[in-house]
């Protein structure tokens, strides 16, 4: 499924339109104007879910995307995490 919004590359102010898409093998692809990314889930940060505030990926490089849908996000990274039944 791929989740449009926006990324701020890092230690930058500006705003390209962006998407990440969840591949298989707990990989995420980022994909803006500048090119893709591909990297695993363990090595992003994702921000707590806080009232309104939309949800943050926040990269190793330091870039950060921002989804037009924090719901809809949430509800696929926590489909994609194992329960322990998975163990």
């Amino acid at each position: 499924m791929i989740i449009k919004g926006f990324c701020h590359p890092a230690r930058s102010t500006d705003k390209f339109a962006a998407s990440v898409m969840l591949l298989s093998e707990g990989r995420l692809q980022l994909s803006t104007a500048q090119g893709h990314q591909v990297m695993p889930l363990e090595v992003v940060s994702i921000s707590e879910p806080l009232g309104r505030l939309p949800l943050r990926l926040a990269f190793p490089d330091g870039s950060q995307f921002i989804p037009d849908d924090s719901l809809l996000l949430e509800c696929v990274l926590k489909a994609r995490k194992r329960t322990w039944l998975h163990w």
